[in-house]
């Protein structure tokens, strides 16, 4: 066992440094002298995904799940996984799981949120945003999805709202990239109003 653990550790140093091929043969070997060391599925779970081979690291998550504590990353891990592949539908559940043992991680909303709107639900979308918003006010990424989601909607002013916060938060934190793509935004916005109320 602590054998194991020590191809564990050592391939999470090789992960964190990028090197997601020799982390994955490190957790080859942990898991060869312990079939049931679930950081080291849920590692090479995250490995994978790095190196985008989504259905192993969706395989890898399955274990890691089965094996280990219940754990929200682990279920956020797996969706994510989900969602790359096109399974909106289950991802949303495990997100939904990941949320029952850790109601107070934004990030399981957010993501839940970007599943809902790829599956069509784009009110599910907003309320788990809104969530996101209210658990970390001033994640200026949560304003940005959240202002496309409402645009994509036809909801302009809660879509300007947004892009306006969105646009303050750039600004405190100095991020003139952001700033500019905010400003396109909502002059994006003022053009299609402009549209529609010639057409009216």
């Amino acid at each position: 066992m602590l054998k194991a653990k020590f191809f564990t550790r050592r391939g999470r140093a090789k992960y964190d440094s990028g090197r997601h091929r020799a982390a994955i043969s490190d957790y080859d070997k942990a898991l060869r002298l312990d079939p049931e060391d679930a950081e080291a599925y849920s590692n090479r779970g995250l490995a994978k995904t790095a190196l985008n081979k989504h259905e192993s690291a969706l395989g890898d998550f399955d274990k890691a799940i089965r094996f280990g504590p219940d754990f929200a990353e682990l279920y956020n891990n797996r969706a994510n996984a989900k969602v790359k592949l096109g399974q909106y539908d289950s991802a949303v559940e495990d997100y939904g799981e990941g949320i029952r043992l850790s109601p107070d991680m934004a990030a399981l909303y957010i993501n839940r949120g970007m599943a809902n709107l790829l599956r069509g639900d784009g009110e599910a979308a907003l309320d788990d945003l809104d969530e996101a918003a209210r658990l970390q006010p001033e994640n200026v990424d949560i304003y940005v999805k959240r202002g496309g989601t409402a645009y994509n909607m036809g909801l302009i002013e809660k879509a300007r709202e947004n892009f306006k916060t969105a646009l303050e938060l750039a600004k405190v934190a100095r991020n003139a990239q952001l700033e500019q793509q905010m400003e396109a935004c909502l002059e994006r916005l003022d053009a299609a109003e402009d549209e529609l109320g010639k057409a009216d």
